[in-house]
């Protein structure tokens, strides 16, 4: 079962601005990645933080990424490095933060998001925080996993084909945006797959097993629904005047990645209106077959209740009851008792209550 909720006790009651790890505990050591370009070449590196270059070189933009914030350390010096102040540090090493877009001093927009993937072998939601931080010739990320979310983004620049090289940071951050979204359809694919399959299960032979299946499905989509919702905000923050600005040539790429969030949304929501529904179906068919069940043994129950009455009367042993003495009374009571039984089955089966 996914964790709902993962902030650890020490972290309750520390003043604000103190840097500690609120998230999954994580078994590999964080490493940080490089890659410097402009319109005519990258150069790109994975190396400590010390051998960055303190100025970036004239017209070239920075992407680095900080795979793992579970070691505070690494985290405040990153942030001293490029200047962040301890509440915006503090954000990245709680993980649980909702996502959001905010500016900080100097011009810089901060953004938190969420990333999730959807392991079906284990049947799990893994749910990420990711941290960016874009100024005017970087981009800085900072993610929980080991695992590089700025890949396609890399690999597209080292092809250098399109814009991507000579639109400047702004169209970095939008790409980035614009793979999480991906990424969170391709989640909500396998999520919808699986409902699918359950939905045939359930129009055949349903069982309990079902009916945890579609539980826990529904409980994912409500963790991706939390994880989704915010994005909205999220962009209609940077659309506008608020927070961040872009040039016109990323505008339409923003809007684009605007209505693919808004889509992803509303099928997010309507995978979660399905899953309810079929709780509901299950457990109306369940109560369906119950209602047939008892039905039937109620019906069964009364046929039988007549011809327990004339047993009971044909089992008095009283002296003068004129039956017992005559030859064909036993045969005479089994016949009314099947005239009754008989009679009465065919009368609950013309009104269809068997």
């Amino acid at each position: 079962m996914r964790a709902f909720h993962r902030r650890k006790p020490e972290s309750v009651g520390q003043s604000p601005g103190l840097l500690v790890y609120v998230g999954q505990d994580r078994d590999f050591s964080p490493a940080v990645s490089c890659l410097t370009f402009n319109a005519a070449e990258v150069s790109e590196a994975c190396r400590e933080l010390s051998a960055l270059p303190p100025e970036p070189e004239e017209g070239r933009v920075r992407l680095i990424n900080v795979m793992g914030v579970h070691e505070p350390d690494l985290v405040r010096r990153v942030g001293e490095y490029f200047g962040l102040s301890p509440l915006t540090l503090e954000d990245v090493l709680d993980t649980t933060q909702r996502p959001k877009a905010e500016e900080l001093d100097g011009g810089l927009v901060f953004l938190v998001l969420k990333n999730v993937d959807y392991v079906a072998e284990q049947y799990e939601l893994l749910e990420e925080q990711v941290c960016v931080v874009w100024g005017p010739d970087y981009v800085l990320t900072f993610q929980e996993s080991v695992q590089n979310l700025c890949e396609p983004i890399i690999q597209r620049l080292r092809r250098g084909r399109g814009r991507i090289r000579t639109s400047g940071p702004g169209y970095i951050v939008i790409a980035l945006l614009d793979s999480i979204m991906d990424r969170v359809s391709v989640t909500l694919g396998k999520i919808a797959a699986e409902a699918e399959e359950l939905e045939d299960e359930l129009a055949e032979n349903p069982d309990e097993s079902t009916l945890h299946e579609i539980y826990r499905l529904k409980r994912e989509i409500l963790f991706l629904r939390n994880a989704v919702w915010p994005m909205q905000e999220v962009l209609a923050q940077l659309s506008g005047d608020d927070v961040g600005e872009f040039n016109d040539a990323c505008g339409d790429y923003l809007r684009e990645v605007k209505d693919h969030t808004a889509k992803v949304v509303d099928e997010v929501k309507t995978l979660h209106d399905l899953l309810t529904a079929m709780l509901d179906l299950h457990i109306s068919l369940a109560g369906m077959r119950m209602n047939r069940i008892i039905k039937f043994l109620t019906g069964i129950a009364t046929i039988f209740i007549p011809l327990t009455f004339l047993a009971g009367v044909y089992g008095m042993n009283f002296k003068h009851m004129p039956e017992l003495n005559w030859e064909y009374g036993y045969y005479a009571s089994l016949g009314l008792m099947a005239v009754v039984g008989v009679g009465m089955a065919v009368f609950f089966a013309k009104r269809k209550w068997f």
